[in-house]
């Protein structure tokens, strides 16, 4: 006899019955769901390990990266690069997948080791603005820095990705904020002409940019 079923038998009356199965559902249906998933990948992969989770991911599979999840694979852990799956996801674009992740738990402040970047920096760096504006609105933090110093508003406008860049500073991210070779999304901006991104940008400060 299972050993779940104990629990039942120490119920006194049928409505103690009723509590006590409506109190165990939502584990049997948690139960039930990663049985599923695992049964689920293996008929379709010989090996279900985290790397397969990450394909999953890089190659925008929605059905495969929620059964990896629902299968109980961390949605946190970085790959084998050193790169968080929300990081995948907004590196190629992927708006469906980030938000499943981020539904299932994934840290938007997350970094991934191989460039130092979070997801909006990725996002801003690439020029997916959709993803950007998810990230700001799920808390990411707009001043973390990569390897090289840069911010997500240096990466959005370095390689001129204006509508990332206009999301950034309407968040109020810091355009004076120098990368390791002491230029500022303002300073950019400049170097490249970017006149109508820098109509956007507040006042520069008087001492410092």
């Amino acid at each position: 006899m299972p050993s779940w079923l104990n629990d039942f038998f120490i119920c006194s009356d049928f409505e103690s019955l009723i509590n006590r199965i409506n109190e165990r559902l939502p584990f049997w249906n948690k139960e039930l769901k990663e049985h599923q998933a695992l049964d689920t990948l293996e008929d379709r992969m010989r090996e279900h390990n985290h790397q397969n989770f990450v394909k999953a991911v890089d190659e925008g599979d929605r059905f495969m990266t929620g059964v990896f999840l629902d299968a109980g694979f961390d949605v946190n852990k970085l790959s084998a690069e050193q790169v968080t799956l929300l990081a995948v996801a907004a590196r190629h674009g992927y708006a469906a997948i980030a938000e499943i992740l981020y539904q299932a738990g994934a840290d938007v402040n997350r970094i991934s080791l191989d460039r130092n970047n979070t997801p909006l920096m990725d996002a801003a760096s690439e020029g997916h603005a959709d993803l950007v504006q998810f990230f700001i609105d799920k808390g990411a933090s707009l001043e973390i820095k990569s390897k090289s110093g840069q911010t997500a508003l240096i990466l959005a406008t370095g390689n001129g990705n204006l509508d990332c860049a206009e999301i950034l500073i309407k968040a109020g991210a810091d355009c004076d904020q120098k990368d390791s070779m002491g230029l500022s999304a303002r300073k950019y901006a400049r170097l490249y002409k970017l006149d109508s991104l820098l109509d956007k940008m507040p006042p520069a400060p008087e001492q410092g940019e």
